[in-house]
């Protein structure tokens, strides 16, 4: 896949995304250039949580993760990806989940 199909891929992808948890309730956006601001990291903005969004093939969970929770400055990281005709999933850690579930 070339590199403008790739990014074309990512960023609905994204879209998907905000889509979805707009349905949910939040005010979810794209961050503008993908996350690629110096002053505004990760793919989604308005939510409580830092999102990296994956549309890919190959999965590398392990490598995005770290990404996430190391620009995530305190906010729950979550990866939220998904392969061709499979759903979407969220991978985050076992103590951001425990946090989460807290009532």
């Amino acid at each position: 896949m070339s590199g403008r199909a790739s990014r074309t891929k990512g960023a609905n992808g994204e879209r998907e995304v905000v889509n979805i948890l707009r349905e949910a309730g939040y005010d979810a956006h794209r961050t503008p250039h993908s996350g690629a601001l110096v002053w505004m990291k990760g793919d989604l903005t308005g939510t409580p949580w830092f999102v990296e969004v994956k549309r890919q093939e190959s999965l590398r969970i392990p490598e995005w993760s770290a990404k996430a929770e190391e620009q995530a400055e305190g906010k729950p990281a979550l990866v939220i990806f998904r392969r061709s005709r499979e759903p979407w999933r969220v991978c985050l850690s076992l103590e951001t989940f425990l946090k989460l579930m807290e009532v």
